[in-house]
């Protein structure tokens, strides 16, 4: 009875460290498992070289039509092209950044709130991507930014990187084209990018139930083979006695 025990303490306690290492052969080496998710926010205005933000004079269409230019580029933002413009500035694979066009109601907490958790599917599911999701403001020309990432600085950095990547692309389609810098509208990131890890200490969340769930198991099963053996046991010697 105690070897059981002793035997799925060993399991158990092997299975916790392996959900939060990895163990690679060629080359030898213990590595970490990243299992902490970072989110960033920041915020875009669209404007006109000639502010139409300053401009007492704008009117009400004029501030319809850029906001139907901002959700415009939020879109913009999600294509490959400009994903790829990100990737670059990055130093990741462009497949590895997922972007969501624009939305304007009901952005994920776990996004906007860099303080929130985040359920363990959701951990298991999304740590090693990087997304992007953008809400284009109802009111007025701002681009609502939320970047997720596998750490907090990493998520910091792709949110910033997004902006800084459409500013290029959209200079090289402008410069391919040949048309007038004084016609372009300008991107104005209001303050850089901040933002955390959402899920802090989840590698001892995540050891800790791989650990209970791995002891219960193997205690289950070890007491399960127990009765099996018994009771084969017991039906041999009843056997002969019958006849």
């Amino acid at each position: 009875m105690r070897g059981r025990y002793v035997a799925a303490l060993v399991i158990a306690v092997a299975a916790s460290v392996l959900s939060i290492y990895k163990v690679s052969l060629l080359p030898p080496g213990v590595h970490s498992r990243d299992w902490e998710i970072g989110a960033a926010s920041t915020t875009l205005l669209i404007d006109t070289p000639q502010s139409e933000i300053l401009n007492l004079r704008a009117t009400t269409d004029d501030f319809g039509s850029m906001q139907a230019r901002t959700a415009l580029l939020g879109n913009f933002m999600a294509t490959d092209p400009v994903k790829a413009q990100i990737a670059k500035l990055m130093g990741i694979a462009p497949s590895q950044i997922q972007a969501t066009s624009p939305v304007t109601a009901n952005v994920p907490q776990t996004l906007t709130e860099p303080g929130s958790g985040a359920s363990a599917t959701d951990i298991l599911a999304s740590a090693d991507h990087y997304k992007l999701q953008l809400q284009a403001d109802p009111t007025v020309p701002i681009l609502h930014i939320y970047a997720q990432a596998p750490s907090g600085p990493a998520a910091v950095e792709l949110a910033n990187d997004s902006v800084t990547g459409l500013k290029q692309y959209l200079a090289s389609l402008s410069s391919g084209q040949g048309l007038n810098p004084g016609a372009h509208v300008d991107l104005i990131q209001l303050g850089t990018a901040t933002g955390g890890v959402i899920n802090s200490g989840v590698s001892k969340e995540i050891a800790l139930l791989v650990f209970a769930t791995a002891f219960a198991a193997v205690c289950f099963a070890s007491a399960l083979l127990a009765r099996f053996r018994a009771g084969w046991s017991l039906g041999g010697h009843e056997m002969p006695a019958a006849r």
